[in-house]
């Protein structure tokens, strides 16, 4: 086994790091945008309307015309 140097240690633990924080993220973001949640937007704390059509919450309150596919 070849041995590393601590450097390279320290990065592969500050990356590990950043890519679970990442995957936290995503998981917190894909929970309200595929209906699961309350349905308040996470940009104006407005709250956004269920499309029965895409299955999703849209945006509305943010933007003219909604985030959803069929806007």
């Amino acid at each position: 086994m070849s041995h590393r140097s601590p450097e390279y240690q320290e990065e592969r633990l500050r990356r590990t790091a950043r890519r679970k924080e990442a995957r936290k993220s995503a998981r917190q973001t894909k929970y309200w945008r595929y209906g699961k949640g309350d349905g308040t937007c996470p940009e104006c704390g407005g709250q956004m309307h269920w499309c029965s059509s895409c299955q999703v919450w849209s945006r509305s309150c943010c933007v003219e015309y909604g985030t959803c596919q069929c806007s």
